[in-house]
This record gives structure tokens, C-alpha cells and sequence, in this order.
């Protein structure tokens, strides 16, 4: 960044951040009935887990899903 504005990156170093990654994983539809019911879950931070939650796609959006029936995004 700082070769296009070196002001900017100052500005911007100044933010304090975390690194994140979010994976998107696909299984079929007979996965399903192994998940539990509603939208995801959240993982204890005391469970000492590098995963925070995982959300179900398929039940938020189902239109997202329609080819590979199951969605999750894990964070």
C-alpha cells in the first residue's frame, strides 16, 4: 500500500486486527440428518478450539445449496 499512497498506509498499520480464515465445505444431502437442528454453532472459547463457530448455509440460504444439498462455513 504504500507505494500507491504512504499516507494511507500509515493509517491503515494503525489498525489492530486478527488474522481469519472462513471454509466453505460441501457434502451431500444424506449428511443432513448427522447435523444438529438450526442455523450452526459456536465453540466455546475455553475450549481452547482454533474454530470460533460453523454456520449451516443450507438452512439460511437454501437457495445457495440447491446443486451439492449441504453447506457449512466454518469460522
Amino acid at each position: 500500500m504504500s507505494n500507491a499512497s504512504a499516507q494511507l498506509a500509515v493509517e491503515l498499520s494503525s489498525i489492530p486486527y486478527s488474522s481469519s480464515v472462513t471454509v466453505a465445505l460441501g457434502y451431500g444431502s444424506d449428511v443432513r440428518s448427522l447435523l444438529p437442528p438450526g442455523f450452526g454453532f459456536l465453540v466455546p472459547w475455553r475450549e481452547g478450539k482454533r474454530m470460533m463457530a460453523t454456520t449451516f448455509v443450507h438452512n439460511k440460504f437454501p437457495h445457495r445449496v440447491r446443486t451439492i444439498g449441504l453447506c457449512c462455513a466454518v469460522l
